[in-house]
């Protein structure tokens, strides 16, 4: 009998995401791995940038056997939609408490290159499984988000290339998901310095938006200066 995965994608863009690829990827690499137990069919993907989650869609969620989210770090913690949809998902499961749980997994990437920057937000998740009386699984925890998604985009395959840092872990991490085990949060970064990270950060995003808004580098240098009277 083959299990049900339900993905949540909890990016706010309407247009391609990091967490949207990265969910394809997982089912992707689910597929490859396990035909056995996994088809096509077994997944449901949930974009809550075109509408919340539905009464329908939490009645099917809690009945899945693996839940995946992704999304990305806001101020340290989880977006304020996603976190309306656990809110919603935990009051589901507690009103079925006797009922069969679904293993919970979540990816979380964040714009900086370091990825312990994320390690509240998966502390969070862990808190949301046992308030939720949920099998916890596994957090991925990823750097250089927008990185990856432009990566990705470009065809460049997760595991190779400027993406060759994410080879073991994101493996390690789809095992986990196909044994419904549970392990401890992978933290992932680019395996080269912060600063260079920064340069190329500045040089293909940063300074070419502030140049399309108007704004100096002059501009994006100023620093308020506080003062008491």
């Amino acid at each position: 009998m083959n299990m049900k995965i339900s993905m949540i994608n909890g990016s706010p863009k309407v247009n391609t995401s990091c967490s949207g690829l990265l969910l394809e990827q997982v089912k992707k690499d689910i597929l490859e791995q396990r035909k056995d137990v996994f088809s096509p069919e077994d997944f449901n993907i949930y974009r809550m940038n075109i509408n919340p989650l539905s009464d329908a869609d939490i009645a099917e969620i809690v009945k899945s056997d693996i839940i995946v989210v992704a999304f990305p770090l806001y101020v340290d913690g989880i977006p304020s939609h996603m976190l309306s949809a656990l809110y919603q998902l935990e009051e589901a499961f507690v009103k079925i408490p006797d009922a069969p749980k679904p293993t919970f997994y979540g990816i979380i990437n964040n714009g900086f290159s370091e990825s312990i920057q994320n390690q509240h937000a998966a502390n969070m998740l862990k808190l949301f499984c046992k308030r939720a009386g949920i099998p916890f699984g596994q957090v991925f925890a990823l750097g250089a988000g927008e990185m990856t998604r432009s990566m990705i985009e470009s065809n460049v395959p997760v595991g190779q290339g400027p993406l060759s840092h994410m080879k073991d872990d994101w493996a390690e991490f789809i095992t986990h998901i196909t044994r419904l085990e549970s392990a401890s949060t992978i933290f992932c970064s680019p395996k080269f310095p912060a600063w260079v990270f920064n340069l190329i950060g500045n040089h293909t995003f940063w300074t070419p938006a502030a140049k399309a808004n108007g704004i100096s580098k002059k501009d994006m240098n100023r620093k308020k200066v506080y003062s008491p009277n």
